[in-house]
């Protein structure tokens, strides 16, 4: 279950339709399996997301992927827009901020 936004501006999380909670659910459990390298970071690592996946008993259907992929996208375009901005600190994938 995902735990109340203290720092949401409605004060709550969106509420998820059913069809996406597991893809939350593996999305925050993923959080300490991105990879860097001399740039700034990179993306997922495939395998450890599968991994996990496997261990919260989540079937990697392509639409899973999918919905992971996108939420993957959405954190590198944020961290490498932070890091083109002047004075932009190295931003890491997954950070909230």
């Amino acid at each position: 279950m995902i735990p109340p936004c203290d720092t949401c501006d409605y004060g709550h999380p969106p509420q998820l339709i059913p069809e996406n909670i597991e893809a939350i659910e593996l999305w925050l459990a993923v959080q300490t399996q991105w990879r860097a390298g001399g740039m700034g970071v990179i993306g997922l690592d495939y395998a450890e997301v599968r991994q996990w996946a496997w261990d919260m008993g989540i079937v990697m259907t392509a639409a899973m992927w999918s919905k992971i992929k996108v939420l993957e996208r959405h954190e590198l375009e944020a961290a490498h827009a932070e890091n083109d901005r002047p004075g932009g600190k190295k931003a890491s994938a997954g950070s909230q901020g």
